[in-house]
């Protein structure tokens, strides 16, 4: 990924003084701090937690990203930090932060991000010199960034306005704050499809799981092969045999928008989560099972008892290894 930064500000929006600070000075890149915002940008091309959203072509924010050039980043940075603190403090649970904004160019695409980098607190030394010598005591930082993590962020194609939205905080708000008509985050889409296709298995099979575990396994299977999910296919796969109920999942899912729906991964490691089952039983037992392996009777096998229980046979284990 190659990153070419033209212009790059930080503004200061820490509601604890009432006011924000507006730099006066583009920040100076020096290498580890180009690192350090570069490693940010190209985690949110490459998450699954971003949502790929577009512009309220009404708003203002739109409009002047529409007419923006080079030389009205200053202007634009303002704006930006100025929207953000007044929104800041009209919600306390929004938390204060620094503003990173930012116009670069990627892969000869032009773009401007929008980064939020919140506070947290953490304990440094301090010292302090007499004539007795130096005495050092510990004090509470707390305009201190995550060095690994953002919780809100958003790029812009400035050539095509199209959206990359991360928003991870509780109150959701980065889409109403900066007028952009919100989509779903990939991981989100993948979460809705899941329990939509669960609530229909567990109100149709008497043993859920391993209807359950063939849907993990088909999304894992297209995840792996093709970086995507079609929904669609993947409820044809998982009700082969159950053409009514295939039917009343793909209802649910035109309801919800979902019926044509390719969720196309930035990140095939999503699939890892759909390679094991996890089981927890009422007496609480709890078993991870290889997905795979599921309907391999050979391995595991799962007995519908005459008394209404459930009881899971597990064959040909060669050792078993005390974690």
């Amino acid at each position: 990924m190659s990153i070419t930064f033209h212009n790059t500000i930080v503004h200061v929006l820490d509601t604890s003084i009432g006011h924000y600070i507006l730099s006066s000075k583009n920040l100076a890149l020096e290498d580890e701090i180009e690192a350090f915002i570069t490693k940010h940008i190209g985690h949110l091309f490459e998450s699954n937690e971003v949502a790929r959203a577009v512009f309220n072509e009404e708003g203002e924010l739109f409009k002047m990203i529409k007419s923006y050039k080079e030389e009205d980043f200053y202007q634009l940075s303002c704006k930006v930090a100025d929207r953000f603190f007044q929104y800041m403090l009209n919600d306390s649970y929004i938390k204060s932060g620094d503003v990173v904004v930012s116009s670069f160019t990627r892969n000869q695409e032009n773009f401007l991000g929008i980064i939020k980098l919140n506070y947290r607190e953490a304990f440094t030394h301090q010292m302090d010199e007499d004539g007795d010598g130096v005495a050092t005591s510990l004090i509470k930082q707390r305009s201190i960034f995550s060095p690994n993590k953002i919780d809100e962020a958003l790029l812009i194609n400035k050539d095509s306005y199209e959206v990359w939205l991360l928003d991870k905080s509780k109150e959701k708000y980065l889409a109403q704050l900066l007028e952009i008509e919100n989509h779903l985050s990939i991981k989100e889409k993948l979460v809705v499809v899941e329990h939509i296709t669960n609530e229909v298995i567990e109100e149709h099979f008497t043993n859920p799981v391993e209807v359950i575990t063939t849907l993990k396994s088909n999304i894992a299977e297209h995840i792996f092969e093709n970086s995507s999910v079609p929904v669609a296919e993947v409820i044809k796969e998982t009700f082969k045999d159950y053409k009514e109920v295939e039917e009343e999942c793909m209802q649910k899912m035109e309801q919800c928008g979902f019926k044509d729906e390719q969720i196309v991964l930035t990140n095939p490691k999503e699939a890892k989560k759909y390679i094991s089952h996890k089981l927890k039983t009422n007496t609480g037992v709890e078993i991870k099972l290889p997905t795979q392996m599921i309907h391999d009777i050979d391995f595991i096998e799962f007995i519908n008892e005459p008394n209404g229980t459930i009881s899971i046979v597990l064959k040909n284990i060669g050792e078993i290894i005390n974690k």
